[in-house]
């Protein structure tokens, strides 16, 4: 995988994990990934009090479309944990898809809500 040389640009900035416990919500706008081999999403999740802290990677079709799409849970799915972590996750895009949508859940909230920051930069191999 070819890094590229842009800096990573801000999706959402210490935005809570979630609104309410085990539900998936959006992180930011979507992203238009077309003709891009790969995202790479720079996490900064700061833990608080909820636990069990995913994000994950859907593809869409058309901008502000409904219609979301996962390959498999393994390839777009990421596990925060349940502590505080800063990190990099790569997701395969092979310029086939035109627009990702992240989101974020925790199973449990707690009196204080968790919060996550997340970057972003596209690339390609050649």
């Amino acid at each position: 995988m070819k890094t590229p040389a842009k800096p990573p640009i801000a999706l959402v900035t210490a935005a809570d994990i979630a609104a309410v416990g085990g539900t998936w919500v959006d992180q930011g706008n979507q992203i238009k990934t077309e003709g891009f081999d790969f995202i790479l999403l720079w996490v900064e999740f700061t833990q608080n009090d909820s636990t069990t802290n995913q994000i994950q990677v859907l593809s869409q079709h058309t901008l502000d479309g409904t219609e979301h799409v996962m390959e498999t849970a393994n390839d777009y799915q990421k596990t925060l944990g349940d502590a505080d972590i800063d990190i990099v996750y790569p997701f395969e895009l092979d310029d086939s898809i035109p627009f990702v949508q992240v989101q974020s859940v925790a199973a449990a909230l707690g009196a204080t809500t968790g919060t996550i920051s997340i970057r972003y930069t596209l690339g390609n191999r050649s």
